[in-house]
């Protein structure tokens, strides 16, 4: 799939100086304007959180995307399984042992 640059998008509830205060900072692409918190691109573009989150809805929403809240998160992960590597130290420090889903490197002596 290839990038989606924010000035192909058809913004319904954002007003376009926004979206120059955006690019002008260097966020050209949907990949990049999904890296950054509310928080961070309201302060970086000097706008309201609730424009911001505005522009990063509409943005996941033509990029395919969506929240997924820490709730739903949540419940994936009481899904998984952890199988015990047979050490309880090792168990320890891989956080209960091998977690399902996951990939776990072990390298050393």
């Amino acid at each position: 799939m290839s990038e989606i640059k924010l000035d192909e998008i058809e913004w319904k509830e954002t007003k376009p100086k926004t979206i120059e205060r955006i690019m002008a900072e260097g966020i050209i692409t949907v990949t990049q304007l999904l890296q950054y918190t509310t928080k961070e691109l309201a302060e970086k573009i000097g706008a309201g959180e609730d424009t911001v989150e505005k522009v990063i809805k509409q943005a996941i929403t033509q990029y395919g995307r969506i929240y997924e809240s820490g709730l739903e998160v949540l419940e994936k992960q009481k899904k998984l399984w952890v199988l015990s590597t047979g050490s309880a130290e090792f168990n320890r420090i891989l956080g209960g042992g091998l977690w399902s889903q996951g990939v776990t490197e072990v390298i050393g002596k």
